[in-house]
């Protein structure tokens, strides 16, 4: 039996019932203009099933000129979100806490018809097929009001809890690296590595959702040498936990239009978990709850990191869809073996995949 992994965790006034968090990655069940298909209500209401103690709804664009890729779903203020206020209630009737991530691509926008690809800088890059338009600082205000609007509407339909994705490419993220963040003024890396920004995003969301689980999606390192690190991560944790936040879901870092460049550091063949030794380092500098993202594949895997207190939960993203079975299968003590067909890829299509659709 995996005590530490099926043994119920208290952050502030919740507990949440195993270490288990669903994460899963895009789904690509959302319609074209972003908003929610059938096929996207069943796919989470699937996941219900499996029985995690967090379920994050994947990431959710704040705006159409945010989204990063074609159906994904839009958090704007219409009819079409509150619709998922069914989904929650049947998340939370299963005795799971339901949460949203709230995502802005940045650079690695969708081109629109109406709207330029924006970013923290006009910088040239080759994976990036088209003209970044810099951002001014009336519109890096409006995109903060985006956050606050998105994160009233996830309020207004129930969920538990709010995460921000400022890793793994978004437009957060890219203020946070020197990579993209080429900017001279206040919202410059070299002013306090770029925080400004995500500081403002934190505490928008909290000044309308006070009392929501609180959650940032933070890279350890860049995939691209030279960019954004560990005691990047570090510094930036201890300036906002103080604004309200209550984990740091630990992941990989920045990504320009295609993963194809990553760095040396992730290409590890010893371990699915590249980022579990950065993990520690993190959780005792910063003394904040963490999450572990990683291809985790068997409960051993997840129960050795959090027996180290690498961490205090579990992300599991493309695992649940391979194999949705995977939290009863440690209750029950039965081996997995499912792992050894994934591709380990970055795009995973298998919610497309699934039998159930």
């Amino acid at each position: 039996m995996y005590e530490k992994l099926l043994f119920p965790l208290k952050i502030n006034d919740r507990t949440i019932k195993n270490k288990i968090m669903a994460s899963p990655p895009p789904s690509f069940l959302c319609e074209k203009d972003g908003s929610l298909s059938p096929q996207f209500f069943q796919y989470y209401k699937h996941l219900t099933k499996s029985e995690p103690g967090v379920l994050v709804i994947e990431a959710s664009a704040i705006s159409s000129q945010g989204r990063g890729w074609s159906n994904q779903c839009v958090i704007t203020d219409d009819l079409n979100f509150l619709a998922i206020s069914e989904l929650v209630i049947n998340i939370r009737n299963h005795d799971i806490l339901p949460m949203v991530q709230l995502y802005h691509g940045g650079i690695n926008s969708i081109p629109g018809n109406y709207h330029e690809v924006v970013g923290p800088s006009s910088i040239k890059e080759k994976k990036i097929n088209a003209t970044i338009h810099e951002l001014t600082n009336l519109e890096i205000e409006n995109i903060i009001e985006d956050y606050k609007k998105a994160a009233s509407l996830a309020w207004n339909v129930g969920f538990s809890g709010i995460e921000i994705n400022a890793a793994e490419g978004t437009l957060l993220h890219q203020f946070l690296s020197p990579i993209t963040n080429k900017r001279k003024d206040e919202y410059a890396f070299g002013y306090n590595n770029g925080v400004l920004i995500l500081r403002k995003v934190v505490k928008a969301i909290k000044s309308v959702a006070p009392d929501l689980l609180f959650s940032i999606k933070l890279s350890m390192r860049d995939l691209i040498p030279g960019g954004f690190g560990l005691s990047n991560a570090i510094e930036l944790a201890n300036d906002i936990k103080c604004f309200g936040v209550d984990l740091f879901h630990i992941t990989e870092g920045l990504k320009l239009g295609s993963p194809s460049c990553l760095h040396p550091y992730f290409i590890k063949a010893d371990s699915p978990v590249p980022f579990w030794d950065d993990a520690l380092i993190f959780k005792k500098e910063t003394n904040t709850k963490t999450v572990l993202a990683a291809e985790i594949p068997t409960p051993d895997i997840a129960e050795k990191y959090l027996s180290k207190d690498n961490c205090d939960l579990i992300s599991l993203g493309r695992t649940l869809n391979k194999e949705p079975n995977w939290i009863t299968m440690a209750k029950t003590n039965q081996p997995l073996e499912f792992y050894k067909k994934c591709k380990n890829c970055f795009l995973c299509t298998s919610a497309k995949n699934m039998q159930f659709i």
